[in-house]
């Protein structure tokens, strides 16, 4: 009876220990006007149709604009990423790194349509 109830001890500690020895997460957050390169509507943006207007209405304010003295116009919209992640063993090892990304789209405007674009 007596082996029984320590292995049981034995056991149930060993089982309960195990669930603290590792642990890992990760965290991301976002700051941006409205632009996510992963957004479809990029996918509908063509050079010499698609108009200002329509990207203010689809994107909002841009986050960077510059005016040319030939006329044209630059828009940039910026996402920056951060991300966290974590990791642990026990009490041996324990990780934590974080990464910031930026990511980016212009569009160059000229008589109000969009000309081209890029995304970095």
């Amino acid at each position: 009876m007596k082996k029984a109830l320590l292995l049981f001890i034995i056991m149930s500690t060993g089982t309960f220990l195990t669930g603290c020895m590792i642990s890992h997460g990760s965290h991301t957050t976002n700051s941006s006007s409205v632009y996510s390169e992963s957004n479809s509507r990029i996918n509908s943006i063509e050079p010499g149709v698609t108009t200002k207007e329509w990207v203010i209405d689809t994107f909002g304010r841009p986050d960077r604009e510059k005016q040319y003295p030939d006329g044209e116009e630059l828009m940039v919209y910026e996402n920056n990423k951060h991300t966290t992640k974590h990791f642990s063993l026990f009490l041996i090892f324990n990780s934590n790194t974080s990464e910031d990304t930026k990511e980016t789209i212009s569009f160059k405007i000229k008589d109000g349509v969009v000309m081209e674009y890029w995304i970095n």
